[in-house]
């Protein structure tokens, strides 16, 4: 069976590297301008919903961070107040 699969699968990818090949060639360039220009288009539209991903996750720790560090200080001011000694 495992041979079976691996003959068949492999004319399979030849055929279709070839008619992909083939139809290339037959495309016109101002085509293929185009899809180069949309796909460069739409690659910057996800690295700019990635990096906007990324900054609120960022800007949302830094959030946090601050929050915690206030409630830190929060909590030693009160601490002198009910333990002025220590």
């Amino acid at each position: 069976m495992i041979k079976l699969c691996a003959k068949y699968c492999r004319r399979g990818f030849t055929s279709v590297a070839s008619s992909f090949k083939h139809g290339w060639e037959e495309q016109n360039k101002v085509v293929l301008g185009f899809v180069f220009m949309g796909g460069w288009f739409g690659q910057s539209f996800i690295n700019a919903y990635k990096r906007r991903e990324h900054w609120l996750r960022v800007h949302k720790f830094l959030k946090d961070e601050e929050k915690r560090i206030r409630g830190e200080i929060y909590l030693k001011r009160n601490k002198a107040m009910f333990y002025p000694l220590t």
